[in-house]
């Protein structure tokens, strides 16, 4: 008999879509039957330039908004290294009988033979990490704002422009070194970032597949069943005009439903 998981996907905005691709992929070549939805907290974006008390505040109103939702999840997925720093504890709080799957700077260092690091990620995220002697921190709230509201519109000669001047501002020539990418934002240009850094001499380190195995490794261990993996609904928890048209652009896009359900 056939069981169709339900994954739910978290982030404050698109920062998890990266993820959701190679979910999607990994999830398809084994031909499992789930169906993946996701969850743009676009009402709290960003998350990353919240305190700590704004933050964990935050997130036990999302985890028992979850809990109440219409939809049950068999896993979720925290797809946002802030919120996974921050939130992991708080969401299994709220909902201790779904795994809850995480993405964090930590999963980079323990991956790679590099002792030194660059953490390119939020403010918050940053803070977690500023005690740790290996790493220089690059707080980078600005680049996370403009790859959520500017980036999808831009062209490709005004997205390296922006980034250009970013990289000869913020990032230190600093080698060998491994540049963790700490929010997931950010995977929207790593490619252009290597492009940028290649005299930097940097490893550029992030999270996509390392979480991707994991959540297929938790659906295996749950009995996952062979079928198809279907693209349910992109959800939002702010719908303002400007929102959704927005988010059904990303919607179309990546092949969600949109603006069908409210999920809470």
């Amino acid at each position: 008999m056939t069981k169709n998981h339900n994954i739910l996907i978290i982030d404050s905005g698109i920062g998890g879509l990266p993820y959701f691709t190679s979910i999607k992929h990994l999830l398809e070549a084994h031909a499992l039957a789930c169906t993946i939805d996701y969850l743009a907290d676009n009402d709290a974006f960003p998350y990353g330039a919240k305190n700590d008390s704004q933050l964990q505040a935050h997130l036990h109103t999302l985890a028992n908004k979850l809990k109440e939702a219409h939809k049950h999840y068999d896993v979720i997925v925290i797809a946002c290294n802030t919120a996974s720093i921050y939130g992991k504890e708080i969401f299994t709080k709220h909902l201790p009988n779904t795994p809850i799957l995480t993405t964090t700077p930590t999963l980079c260092m323990q991956n790679t033979s590099s002792e030194s690091f660059l953490l390119l990620a939020t403010s918050a995220t940053c803070r977690a990490y500023q005690h740790l002697g290996n790493i220089t921190i690059i707080p980078a709230d600005p680049l996370v704002r403009w790859v959520e509201t500017l980036f999808p519109q831009a062209s490709q000669a005004e997205r390296m422009k922006y980034l250009e001047t970013f990289v000869i501002e913020q990032i230190p020539i600093q080698h060998p070194a491994t540049l963790i990418l700490g929010c997931t934002h950010f995977l929207h240009i790593k490619n252009d970032l290597e492009k940028l850094l290649t005299s930097h001499h940097l490893q550029i380190a992030e999270t996509t597949q390392a979480l991707a195995q994991e959540l297929l490794q938790t659906l295996l261990h749950q009995g996952a069943t062979k079928g198809k993996v279907q693209l349910g609904e992109l959800y939002l928890t702010r719908y303002l005009p400007e929102d959704k048209a927005y988010y059904q652009k990303i919607a179309g896009e990546y092949h969600f439903e949109f603006n069908k359900h409210r999920l809470f």
